[in-house]
């Protein structure tokens, strides 16, 4: 049984789709948790600091390979929140509550504001399927332009 999230680039976002609870964590992680041997990983077990590969450009995810940030990667969860447990229905606004959330986050990630950076960011929030099953999580991650590969994490970037 799969978990799915949808993802939107650009300013992106994803959503995940889930039948029931899905995990999956093939990487190897030091002591710290970061990850020092790639392997597959799913979305529900993405992490503040984990540099992926493999991550589809729109519609549905529910992995991606996890990689250690010193090898080229295409993005890097560089926030996440959990929305509130109260609210019944996935909202409508799903979309731009995740953009609001990663927006801000951004430039205390990267040390700049968005509007001024050539980095993007793109989100995962839930799909009403992952949603029924429990999801409430939002994952922000950061890519270099022009879906470049990038090396390293862009923390500080300030670019």
């Amino acid at each position: 049984m799969g978990i799915i999230r949808a993802v939107i680039t650009g300013v992106v976002g994803v959503g995940i789709v889930s039948a029931g609870a899905w995990a999956l964590d093939e990487t190897t992680r030091n002591d710290q948790g970061a990850i020092v041997e790639s392997g597959d990983l799913g979305v529900f077990d993405f992490k503040v600091g984990d540099c992926l590969v493999d991550l589809p450009s729109g519609g549905s995810v529910g992995k991606a390979t996890g990689v250690p940030c010193g090898d080229p990667h295409q993005f890097e969860v560089y926030a996440e929140t959990f929305l509130a447990d109260e609210v019944a229905t996935l909202p409508r606004d799903i979309s731009d509550q995740a953009s609001e959330f990663c927006y801000p986050e951004f430039e205390k990630f990267v040390g700049l504001d968005y509007d001024n950076s050539v980095l993007m960011f793109t989100t995962l929030y839930p799909t009403q399927e992952s949603w029924d099953g429990g999801d409430k999580e939002i994952s922000c991650l950061i890519a270099a332009e022009d879906d470049q590969l990038t090396t390293g994490t862009l923390s500080g970037a300030k670019r």
